[in-house]
């Protein structure tokens, strides 16, 4: 099994990472998913994605697909979920409390639409690539973090600082106000940020 990453962040919180190498055959078989995988999913990339989280999830001992609630955010009855995924990576991040994953490779499409999830004071400080796509993930993070307060990354969260292994976010919504903190690792060339 391709469990690239395993990482217990606490004893409520635990991240799996999973490399697709398989065909859609052998996810179908390791996920156990009985149901017709082609009406979820058109895109063969889409249904590898889907039958890879769910092997992820099998092979953590967790016997229950997902559910969503109202916002699509995914949970499982034991536990908060947090899901990503970046072709050839799916990643879970598993705890007690709420938590948010992204897992990120840099695109060019991101620094053509920065202006939508970056200030003009964020693009000021923070104009390089790498900063554009920690800010995207961390945002992104954050978002499914707090789902229910459905935050705009541009207008109610602001990065203040970027260091080699953490972002730091302002939330100032009607809903929340904090500080959050991120954490950034790397695998391969994909940025994964997750906030606990």
């Amino acid at each position: 099994m391709p469990v690239v990453k395993r990482l217990q962040i606490s004893d409520r919180s635990t991240l799996l990472m999973w490399k697709i190498t398989e065909g859609e055959q052998a996810l179908l078989e390791l996920s156990g998913f009985s149901g017709i995988v082609s009406e979820l999913a058109s895109h063969p990339q889409k249904r590898k994605e889907f039958l890879a989280v769910r092997a992820l999830l099998r092979s953590a001992g967790f016997a229950d697909d997902p559910s969503y609630d109202k916002n699509g955010k995914p949970y499982l009855p034991s536990s908060a979920l947090s899901i990503s995924h970046c072709f050839p990576f799916v990643g879970v991040l598993l705890s007690m409390d709420e938590v948010g994953l992204d897992i990120q490779d840099f695109s060019p499409v991101l620094r053509k639409i920065r202006k939508k999830f970056m200030s003009s004071s964020e693009m000021d400080e923070f104009p390089d690539d790498r900063s554009c796509l920690l800010i995207w993930s961390a945002k992104e993070a954050v978002f499914k973090k707090y789902s229910d307060a459905h935050l705009f990354f541009e207008r109610d969260m602001t990065v203040t600082r970027i260091d080699d292994n953490s972002i730091h976010i302002r939330v100032e919504h009607p809903m929340i106000q904090c500080e959050e903190v991120c954490s950034v690792d790397w695998v391969d060339d994909h940025a994964v940020v997750y906030c606990t």
